[in-house]
């Protein structure tokens, strides 16, 4: 099987319409403050057709479990302590939570209509926005088969015009709300 064959159709996730995304409490993995400016960039653009909360980005099987020991290894540095846990002695659900948490997350897929936006929520433009955006942009053709282009958009609460400038140069859309 070839890693095209592989990839998660886009489809597949878990999509809401963009009402349903407004009555949600929370967003997943979001802190409260870009909760906040997830729903003030809802309902100001009504571009977006559908919306997901869920885009994880799997590890790559060919270094899942030089990943899985890299984790364990960081850990045991924090803690000044010897894991003998290492991926040979952990169950595959504990293997899977430890992948899971670690991945990579994107703060969401938006489709609207003739693109999707791979969105980025921050409280103003930061350059970890750029970084984050062109990770999970390469991460998002790599684990998902998509059938439509991707624009990278960075949702922030204000701005930071010299910051922004620079963002934009990457072909980042900079959406202040």
């Amino acid at each position: 099987m070839t890693a095209e064959n592989k990839k998660i159709h886009v489809n597949t996730l878990k999509w809401y319409t963009r009402a349903e995304a407004l009555k949600a409490p929370h967003f997943p993995h979001y802190k409260r403050e870009e909760t906040e400016i997830m729903r003030k960039f809802l309902t100001k653009f009504d571009i977006v057709e559908r919306i997901t909360f869920t885009v994880v980005f799997p590890i790559p099987e060919d270094i899942f479990y030089e990943f899985i020991a890299s984790i364990l290894e960081y850990y045991a540095d924090i803690f000044h302590t010897p894991l003998a846990a290492t991926p040979a002695f952990l169950t595959e659900e504990e293997v899977e939570m430890i992948a899971y948490n670690h991945a990579l997350k994107a703060d969401a897929l938006a489709d609207v209509g003739d693109s999707y936006w791979l969105i980025e929520v921050k409280d103003r433009p930061r350059p970890s926005a750029l970084g984050q955006l062109l990770c999970y942009k390469e991460a998002l053709h790599d684990s998902y088969w998509l059938d439509k282009p991707v624009q990278m958009v960075l949702v922030a609460d204000y701005d930071y015009p010299h910051v922004r400038r620079i963002i934009e140069r990457f072909g980042v859309r900079v959406i202040i709300v």
